[in-house]
């Protein structure tokens, strides 16, 4: 072969190779490819001064290979395979799959949302396993690096947004919970009760205040902070045992104050915050993977 440049090289011309060295016949090829034979005829030319070898070679019967095309076939039929394979939609078999799902949520997030996960993972995909990591780490950046496949999280990335994908799971208002036996319990408080009261909240990266901090500074008004927990399910516990205060979404509410001597009621009336949103994200990386796609549907129910 000639010192030909790869990136010149058309590679239709190699699938006229192809079948032209297969069925030994100009018209028949034509046909075959559905081409006009005086247009796989210039092909077979530009062909035959790329390799400065005839590939076809008159007989007696017609066509015959070359000696170099005899060489060329068995390796272009897998070459050609393999880029057809390269270039073809992957597909996912949930029932055979060995891929490792790996998620990052918090603890209550990961008790809400990702049971349902691993039962249908047990039915349909017995071979597949939920690698769940819940560190104090920044959710956008796990996604960012490559670390994990999706991140739960009420919270939304403040750069780079156009990387991440996002579907909604839930939404959840936010509640008060406290002692059963605080001053204050199953009474409908004010903002002056509630403000009079010793909060605590909930920290998962130690970043930035609390969303109901930033909407009270707006109204000019702000809570007496006394704990800075690291996660929701010790809020129960110190509620529990002090005149501790805290806010928190009602679904992650309703889970932590199971077994606990609390209660749960709502904010004052002037506080409106909107529901808390809870996201399944993903990075752009992984939209388009037919595991990550199934993962998606099963978290929706399909």
């Amino acid at each position: 072969m000639q010192n030909l440049n790869l990136r010149t090289l058309d590679l239709n011309l190699l699938i006229i190779l192809q079948t032209l060295l297969e069925v030994r016949h100009v018209t028949r090829a034509s046909e075959k490819l559905n081409m006009s034979q005086p247009k796989v005829s210039r092909a077979l030319q530009k062909l035959r001064d790329a390799f400065n070898d005839p590939l076809l070679v008159r007989t007696l019967d017609g066509y015959d290979l070359s000696a170099r095309a005899e060489r060329l076939l068995p390796e272009l039929n897998q070459i050609m395979g393999d880029l057809e394979r390269m270039v073809a939609q992957e597909s996912f078999d949930p029932a055979t799959s060995r891929d490792r799902v790996k998620v990052y949520a918090v603890d209550l997030e990961v008790v809400a949302f990702l049971p349902q996960l691993l039962t249908k993972l047990r039915q349909h995909a017995p071979h597949m396993m939920l690698d769940i990591r819940s560190e104090p780490r920044d959710h956008f950046d796990l996604l960012a690096e490559g670390d994990v496949h999706f991140s739960l999280s009420g919270r939304v990335p403040t750069v780079m947004q156009d990387q991440y994908r996002m579907m909604p799971l839930a939404q959840s208002n936010m509640v008060c919970m406290m002692s059963s036996n605080h001053r204050l319990a199953g009474q409908q408080m004010t903002l002056e009760d509630y403000l009079g009261c010793c909060h605590g909240y909930v920290s998962i990266t130690n970043e930035g205040p609390a969303m109901i901090d930033t909407y009270m500074s707006g109204m000019g008004k702000s809570r007496q902070l006394t704990t800075r927990l690291p996660n929701f399910t010790s809020a129960a516990y110190f509620c529990e045992s002090s005149d501790l205060v805290v806010a928190i979404p009602e679904i992650i509410a309703q889970m932590v104050a199971k077994g606990h001597d609390v209660t749960i009621q709502p904010l004052p009336s002037e506080i409106t915050l909107p529901p808390t949103q809870f996201n399944l994200y993903w990075h752009e990386r992984y939209h388009n993977d037919p595991m990550c796609r199934w993962v998606r549907r099963v978290l929706l129910g399909h």
